[in-house]
């Protein structure tokens, strides 16, 4: 969705949390600061879409021109927000730092875990069958289901940063809004 920014705030919100290990032990204090950002876009339709953001490095004012990209399976309308681009500022700002986290967001499985989770069942069975050379290849299985699981899950979001990139390139091109979101596997969503 692309539109004017209005109704912009900033705040920073402070939790401090403390505790001792004993009655002469030593005193711990933890402060923790999350900085706040709210605002809303306007398409030149009128529709409106709230952005709300926890600690992003976004710089933004109020009647510039924004982009938003958010990601959502099919048949979902909305998901999390992906890339935010400022076109006044000439600036982009990914919004998500890892890829578990944009799966996580978009309610996709995480196959590392689940091919993980295989391999020590498998794994754990051959122990009990008493056949210790086939824990070896019980071991050998769990090492590659994580490692083929963390290469599927890196081909997803590889191919969600792609269509990110490729709904900014058509919002600039078409000059109006026409990307809503983008598909599981990444694909455009249009109205």
């Amino acid at each position: 969705m692309t539109g004017t920014v209005a109704g912009e705030k900033k705040w920073s919100e402070s939790r401090t949390t403390g505790g001792s290990t004993g009655a002469y032990g030593h005193v711990r204090i933890n402060t923790t600061v999350n900085t706040r950002h709210e605002f809303w876009l306007v398409a030149p339709d009128g529709e409106e879409k709230c952005v709300k953001l926890g600690n992003s490095q976004l710089s933004v004012r109020e009647n510039q021109v924004m982009t938003a990209v958010w990601g959502a399976r099919n048949g979902r309308e909305s998901g999390p927000f992906l890339m935010l681009r400022n076109h006044n500022a000439g600036s982009e700002n990914w919004l998500v730092p890892s890829e578990s986290e944009v799966l996580k967001g978009m309610g996709m499985s995480n196959p590392m875990l689940l091919w993980g989770a295989g391999g020590i069942a498998v794994g754990l069975l051959l122990l009990i069958l008493s056949q210790m050379h086939m824990l070896w290849f019980g071991l050998i299985l769990m090492i590659g289901a994580s490692v083929y699981g963390k290469m599927q899950r890196t081909g997803k979001v590889r191919a969600i940063q792609q269509a990110a990139a490729a709904a900014i390139q058509l919002e600039m091109s078409a000059g109006h809004s026409m990307v809503q979101g983008l598909g599981s596997g990444g694909q455009l969503l249009q109205p």
